[in-house]
């Protein structure tokens, strides 16, 4: 009898997990609609651009205290000042050419509530810089109960945001493994 409630339990695992992977951590392709969602319903987008336009990218974490900066120099990456190895990179640059959210929570966040999110402070800061001049700056909360995403707000909008995990999670990486390119012995 253990037996089966253990199998029961592993079916039921497996199940979330999928759902998980498959809907709630890549964003959706905008030339089709989510499962589920109408045809007619647009993806939120939080984000559009070419990452040839990008020159810099500022993170910050508040706890632990890190940041790191990659910067575009004469058609390199650099990490801090050290070349950036691009394979490693490319996943977050691809990421934020089209960065999309999962929902819009909340229209106008009320400032006192920010702090529920951990978005006051936040716990990371995203700064994208422009060749343009333009700049995004985005803070990024806490994760979702669920796991399913971050709380998210972009600066000079109102709106609370659930962003998908990837982007965030690729921040997290960045600042834990900075992407340096390994050098010839």
């Amino acid at each position: 009898m253990k037996n089966l409630y253990t199998v029961m339990a592993v079916v039921v695992l497996v199940a979330l997990a999928t759902y998980v992977l498959i809907f709630e951590r890549e964003p959706i392709d905008p030339a089709k609609p989510s499962p589920g969602a109408s045809a007619t319903s647009a993806p939120i987008l939080l984000l559009t651009l070419k990452k040839a336009e990008l020159q810099k990218i500022e993170v910050d974490q508040n706890a632990p205290a890190r940041s790191v900066v990659l910067e575009q120099k004469s058609g390199k990456w650099l990490v801090d000042g050290q070349v950036a190895d691009l394979n490693l990179i490319d996943p977050l640059l691809n990421s934020l050419e089209y960065w999309q959210a999962a929902n819009v929570l909340e229209p106008t966040l009320n400032p006192a509530q920010a702090g529920t999110f951990k978005l006051e402070p936040p716990e990371l800061i995203l700064r994208l810089s422009l060749v343009n001049g333009q700049s995004h700056s985005f803070k990024i909360g806490s994760r979702t109960p669920t796991n399913s995403g971050f709380y998210l707000i972009k600066e000079g909008d109102p709106a609370l945001y659930l962003a998908y995990i990837n982007i965030p999670e690729e921040l997290i990486k960045l600042l834990e493994q900075p992407p340096l390119a390994k050098t010839a012995k």
